[in-house]
């Protein structure tokens, strides 16, 4: 059985999911059926599966999350699901 790392909230569904440690955000939210839009197949080139992280921690944004998003989204906690870790 996998270990379970963290306990992710998905708003607005208040749907709770515990995430399995080297899983991403978008992963563990296919998981749970939660369709976030990941049209580049989560390689981190689209930016349609766009979260904002408002609590706990997660993963430094990558050079790939910062050619996609601007500064003042990731100021902000505007993350890529697909290359945001729990």
């Amino acid at each position: 059985m996998p270990e379970k790392t963290s306990t992710l909230v998905f708003l607005p569904r208040n749907e709770k999911r515990e995430s399995e440690t080297g899983d991403s955000i978008l992963a563990t939210a296919i998981k749970a059926g939660i369709n976030l839009g990941q049209h580049c197949g989560g390689n981190g080139r689209c930016g349609k599966c766009r979260i904002r992280v408002v609590s706990g921690r997660c993963s430094e944004a990558g050079e790939r999350e910062k050619s996609v998003l601007h500064e003042t989204d990731l100021d902000s906690g505007t993350r890529l699901a697909c290359q945001t870790f729990p």
